[in-house]
């Protein structure tokens, strides 16, 4: 546990608590965070089935929000590094989005960011300039759900099978 951004957490918002699974998430409005080796890789807002996404598995099905992905990947490639999962309760959807904003400027937590070695292995085998450098870029940088959207392609035959198991094994 990174202690250091914990506590800057907590000395700002005073109602912050650590989390160790998804029953300990609260009803109503909230910020969400998921810390990785004490850097934030995740800070929305939102209610109980949103902050679900701090606890998405390297398996299993994966929620449709790209945030779930990013989580994905980390759970998947980074596997030993420590995670820290905390909550914020907020009274209004109002308060959650300041907050939210706030910890952005000041922790991060906005956006797709990967570790050197997510990258290293998301990129590993696959050739520059290929379909399937392309479509794992689409992934992620997708503002949705990109892995959604590569099951609505494969699923209407537009990915090529070879292909199609190259993007399974890296994103799925």
């Amino acid at each position: 546990m990174n202690k250091s951004i914990i506590s800057k957490i907590s000395a700002l918002y005073p109602a912050t608590k650590i989390i160790t699974s998804e029953d300990e998430i609260p009803q109503g409005y909230m910020v969400y965070i998921l810390l990785y080796n004490g850097s934030a890789i995740v800070v929305g807002q939102g209610q109980a089935n949103r902050a679900k996404v701090i606890f998405v598995s390297s398996t299993g099905k994966t929620p449709t929000h790209y945030k779930s992905m990013l989580v994905r990947l980390y759970m998947r490639y980074e596997s030993t590094g420590v995670y820290d999962r905390l909550i914020i309760p907020c009274k209004t959807q109002a308060d959650a989005r300041t907050i939210e904003a706030n910890l952005h400027s000041l922790i991060g937590g906005k956006g797709i960011n990967l570790t050197p070695a997510i990258i290293t292995a998301l990129y590993h085998g696959v050739t520059p300039g290929s379909i399937e450098e392309l479509l794992i870029k689409q992934a992620l940088l997708s503002s949705f759900d990109g892995l959604s959207d590569l099951r609505k392609w494969n699923n209407a035959g537009i990915i090529d099978p070879k292909v199609w198991e190259v993007i399974q094994s890296k994103l799925f």
